[in-house]
């Protein structure tokens, strides 16, 4: 495959298809879609280099669609010539493998008769061993009979011998067994009466504990109660003077400001006296100015 044949990842389909999927041919192809693909830089950072990613992405997708359906179509076409082929070839192979089984068919039949006639001969000399052997086995046991029965009550004493013993044993061991389970069950009992003991004084020990706990917690909360009282008092003793404090100052304050009032309308007073007007007179005329009766004219205090 020539890599100069190659435009870019959207003239695939231009390209030659045999060239394209002979051996070594589609890796130009591959190399030439990498590098146009990987030239291109991505970028995050706005909607319109997003949605370039997306559309290169879909690109390449769609390349190996195209290129899947290319070699798809070529490769139906090399089938299309092979199915005859493979058909003749199938054909051919059938018929000859039919032609062989019928020459040979007339040996087959001799080979199996002869295998047949050849196990007869063995099964009758077996069965004539078989017979022979069953004569043979016979005198034998009438021979062994009686040492059969000598070894079977020689048996007999010694399996009854040996029950006697097994039952002997098992006896002692039921006994070992008894006396282990009693000194079991007294160690058990021990145990579980020490355990007990000690569950009872950790619980008196646990329940001393809670009651200490229980009076410092309500000791504490006493105290803490004691305090908080005290704060309450502090604190309302506090607001009391502040009140009082403040009362206190308005009051001062109430107080300097009538007499600062008093003594800016005498001096005003006196002023207007020096001026001609009588005593009343001149504390109407100030009076009319502190209420804002004559236009113009205001007291400053």
């Amino acid at each position: 495959m020539n890599e100069k044949a190659i435009v870019s990842i959207d003239t695939i389909d231009q390209l030659p298809i045999e060239a394209i999927f002979s051996k070594g041919g589609i890796k130009p192809v591959l190399d030439a879609i990498d590098a146009e693909v990987s030239s291109q830089v991505p970028d995050l950072s706005t909607d319109k280099g997003r949605k370039a990613i997306a559309s290169l992405a879909r690109k390449v997708s769609s390349t190996k669609v195209a290129l899947d359906a290319m070699g798809k179509k070529l490769a139906d076409g090399y089938r299309a010539k092979l199915d005859p082929i493979n058909a003749e070839r199938k054909l051919a192979k059938d018929t000859l493998e039919a032609l062989r089984d019928k020459i040979r068919q007339p040996l087959t039949d001799y080979e199996q008769e002869q295998e047949r006639i050849e196990a007869e001969k063995q099964a009758a000399i077996e069965a004539e061993k078989l017979a022979k052997q069953v004569v043979q086995d016979h005198e034998v046991a009438l021979l062994l009979d009686a040492e059969f029965d000598r070894q079977r009550e020689e048996e007999r004493k010694a399996a009854e011998a040996a029950a006697e013993q097994a039952r002997i044993e098992q006896q002692e061991r039921e006994k070992h067994l008894q006396q282990e389970a009693a000194a079991q069950a007294k160690a058990e009992a021990e145990r579980a009466a020490q355990e007990q003991q000690q569950r009872l004084i950790r619980e008196k020990e646990d329940a001393e504990r809670a009651r200490i706990a229980a009076e410092e917690r309500a000791k504490l909360e006493a105290v803490q109660a004691k305090q908080r009282q005290e704060a309450a008092i502090e604190a309302e003793r506090q607001r009391v003077a502040e009140e009082q404090r403040r009362q206190k100052q308005e009051a001062e304050t109430r107080e300097a400001n009538k007499m600062h009032r008093a003594k800016v309308h005498g001096d005003a007073k006196d002023a207007l006296v020096t001026l001609g007007l009588t005593d009343l007179q001149a504390k109407d005329v100030v009076l009319a100015i502190r209420d804002n009766k004559v236009p113009n004219v205001s007291i400053q205090y």
